[in-house]
């Protein structure tokens, strides 16, 4: 019966702490940016297209 190999030990990682608080960082960040961005994006949707219904792009050639 042929002997089972222990696997090697795993490298030890490094800490993954500075990559853990920079992406709370930049997910926090991004939730401010939402917030503000979401009331830009309520105003535009009461907006009139800019092209109305009915009428085509301008052909060209």
């Amino acid at each position: 019966m042929p002997q089972m190999r222990t696997p090697p030990e795993p490298p030890i990682a490094p800490s993954n702490e500075p990559f853990i608080q920079t992406s709370k960082e930049a997910v926090k960040r991004s939730r401010e940016l939402l917030e503000e961005t979401k009331a830009i994006v309520e105003q535009q949707r009461h907006w009139p297209s800019v092209r109305s219904p009915g009428t085509k792009p301008p052909q060209t050639g």
